[in-house]
């Protein structure tokens, strides 16, 4: 038979074992609400920066600069999208959309997918086919878009 002294340190170490196991588990549990509001906004100033005239240093202050991003096909770096804003799109295009039907997915507390579909602000049940994913990153408290899809 197990002693009464070795059946307490037992007891008291299941114990210990079991509040730590707790303590853990909820160290490692992200607010998946928050997270999902903080996303949505930062899609939402994405779009934002798109919209009107485009700022180049508003725009590339939301990418992270390990950017990954497809130019009509062709694989973009951080540097090469700021190229193509500079040449193709800043003082050529104009936008002026909202999104719409946008999802979250959460990978966790620090990576995030967004999806949604862009509709002009002046006729948002207009059907379109252009949707965009953003897969966002956290570096040092703030989100950053690391690669988007655009289809």
């Amino acid at each position: 038979m197990l002693s009464k002294l070795f059946k307490k340190r037992l007891i008291f170490l299941l114990f210990i074992i079991s509040v730590l196991a707790a303590c853990n588990s909820k160290s490692n549990k992200y607010d998946e609400e928050k997270i999902t509001k903080e996303i949505l906004e930062m899609a939402n100033k994405w779009n934002e920066a798109w919209n009107g005239t485009i700022n180049l240093d508003t725009m590339m202050a939301l990418h992270h600069n390990k950017l990954q991003y497809y130019w009509h096909g062709k694989p973009m770096t951080y540097e090469g999208f700021k190229e193509v804003l500079e040449k193709y799109i800043i003082g050529v295009e104009t936008y002026d959309n909202a999104l719409r039907n946008p999802v979250v997915t959460i990978i966790d507390k620090n990576n995030a997918i967004i999806g949604f579909q862009l509709v002009p602000k002046n006729n948002p049940l207009e059907e379109t086919e252009t949707a965009f994913s953003l897969v966002f990153t956290r570096v040092n408290s703030k989100w950053k878009i690391i690669h988007i899809h655009e289809g």
